[in-house]
């Protein structure tokens, strides 16, 4: 990314890798690098990888829209990133019902904090939640240890 392309989106941004693999915008690097002459951004992906394979180049659409430049951090919930499943629909976590299955509640995402993450909505401090969702979905039925 060039420097004009840096200032229109912020960590946190939502971004969609080769129309179909979701991602949030994760590190964007303080500086130039002086051989490329770009700002090296680095995207996190939730869920499966599908044919993304390392060393692949891809074509990355950023959400700007939720940019807000100098705008000082969104208060909410901090929670593992592990811990929200990126649907087509929204981002989601999941608490577990009396009758021990997953179900999802929708929540919107604030900044990530390394391997944390804000939630500004959908979430209550009171909310157990399950703290890793890799490879779970709404309905299932799980064993509570």
């Amino acid at each position: 990314m060039t420097s004009d392309d840096a200032r229109t989106f912020s960590i946190g941004n939502k971004a969609v890798i080769n129309g179909s693999t979701p991602g949030v915008i994760t590190f964007i690097a303080p500086a130039i690098d002086p051989t490329t002459g770009k700002i090296e951004v680095k995207i996190g992906i939730e869920g499966r990888y599908g044919t993304l394979t390392d060393g692949t180049v891809v074509g990355v659409a950023i959400d700007r829209a939720a940019t807000s430049v100098g705008a000082q951090p969104t208060v909410g919930i901090v929670i593992p990133i592990v811990a929200v499943k990126m649907t087509p629909s929204s981002p989601v976590v999941f608490t577990v019902s009396v009758e021990n299955t997953l179900v999802a509640h929708s929540i919107e995402l604030g900044s990530i904090l390394g391997n944390r993450v804000v939630v500004r909505s959908g979430l209550t401090g009171d909310m157990a939640i399950v703290t890793d969702a890799r490879g779970l979905s709404e309905g299932q039925l799980v064993v509570v240890e």
